[in-house]
């Protein structure tokens, strides 16, 4: 017990990360999660006396020898840093989260309880960094003040400014207000709503009658279809007035709302469309990805709805043929785009519609220096072994 009442109360790895500990929980943790330490901060195990000298030589082996092993592959990778691929890779996982999605793709699933069963968090962050959330109108997003916190290392060309997208407001604009009060310049587009007794623009919120997407991918029937059962699951509604089902719904694509606000950047996208959302990923995001990188939100929070969803408040023309084998293939083109799933919330009342939080961690993009410090701040989670995640809390050094 000597070396536990000599063990240092913090590590700091090479990376400016610092590990705080008991050394009693020390003693409790498994090999693999020391390992996973060494590995991504290099932390050096052989530096300090928390350990006994043959279980750290074991636990050192056996690292190395898996470091060696990911230095192999990872040369032959498009991968900016050692960090990040051991992030995308999952390698301490039992499937990696984009292994699971594409090998679940043909796993048979004839009800709405095994839908999402393939979706899962593939990033988490220090403790605070994720804002509480319930489905509605908190969402379980990064915290704009630690975004802030990190725009010190943004080239100095880049903008700071925050801005908010929500599409689909209906009768609830809560979660858009507190961005507002976070700093965020707010813009809320919905063609079904109007802002009555300017209730929105008394909280800072820029609502716009329009719709995010382009016309031709909603016709006419399905939006009467989306109107009508957005209308009757809100019928008590006396705050927001629907726009007439006979009036036309403007519609634009979100590129041409960037630049027609002059919004280079977007740091949050929110939708809850009530199944629209599988058009604009298709056209908006998915299709213009590759062409438009940088100008993809950073984050996206969204509601989405398959074909199973309950028709009083889904239109079944949005979610025809959405089913897990396509819930499977959106996850996986939001990968290779650089998105990673940081929040997932099953709907309690319709498990066939889902709450998720995407954010941009993957080394696939150019982004700015505030989102590289997110992403060193963030770790992979293996969901079988988030236990192993306990014992210790992470925090970047002060200095």
């Amino acid at each position: 017990m000597n070396g536990l009442r000599s063990c240092p109360k913090r590590l700091q790895g090479a990376d400016g990360t610092t590990f705080s500990f008991s050394g009693r929980e020390l003693m409790l943790w498994p090999a693999q999660l020391l390992q996973r330490v060494y590995l991504t901060s290099r932390l050096r195990l052989d530096d300090h006396q928390c350990i006994p000298n043959a279980y750290r030589e074991a636990i050192l082996k056996e690292a190395d020898e898996e470091l060696h092993e990911i230095r192999r592959t990872f040369d032959s990778t498009h991968h900016a840093s050692l960090d990040q691929y051991v992030l995308d890779s999952g390698k301490f996982c039992d499937r990696p989260p984009l292994q699971r999605l594409v090998g679940g793709k043909t796993t048979p699933c004839d009800n709405r309880e095994c839908v999402f069963d393939d979706v899962v968090v593939a990033a988490t962050f220090p403790e605070g960094w994720i804002s509480s959330g319930d489905g509605e109108s908190h969402k379980a997003i990064l915290k704009r003040r630690y975004i802030r916190r990190q725009r010190r290392y943004m080239r100095a060309n880049a903008s700071s400014d925050c801005i908010a997208y929500g599409v689909g407001i209906h009768d609830n604009f809560h979660f858009e207000a507190s961005l507002v009060k976070q700093g965020c310049t707010v813009h809320a587009f919905d063609c079904t709503t109007r802002d009555v007794d300017n209730r929105m623009a008394r909280a800072g919120v820029i609502f716009e009658p329009i719709c995010i997407g382009e016309s031709s991918d909603l016709p006419g029937q399905i939006y009467q279809d989306h109107l009508s059962s957005v209308t009757a699951a809100s019928n008590a509604d006396t705050h927001n007035a629907f726009v007439s089902s006979s009036q036309d719904p403007v519609f634009m694509p979100l590129n041409d709302v960037l630049d027609s606000h002059g919004h280079s950047h977007l740091d949050l996208l929110k939708m809850d469309i009530e199944g629209h959302e599988w058009r604009i990923f298709e056209h908006e995001i998915i299709g213009s990805g590759s062409q438009r990188l940088d100008s993809l939100p950073y984050e996206i929070s969204f509601e989405l709805h398959t074909e199973m969803a309950n028709k009083a408040y889904v239109s079944e023309a949005l979610v025809k043929g959405k089913n897990k084998r396509e819930v499977n293939e959106l996850f996986i083109k939001l990968w290779k785009l650089g998105y990673r799933v940081i929040s997932k919330v099953l709907n309690s009342g319709d498990p066939a519609c889902c709450e998720f939080v995407v954010a941009r961690l993957g080394s696939v993009n150019n982004v700015s220096d505030t989102w590289r410090n997110i992403v060193r701040s963030s770790h992979d989670v293996c969901p079988a072994r988030r236990v192993w995640f306990g014992p210790f809390t992470k925090t970047r050094s002060s200095g």
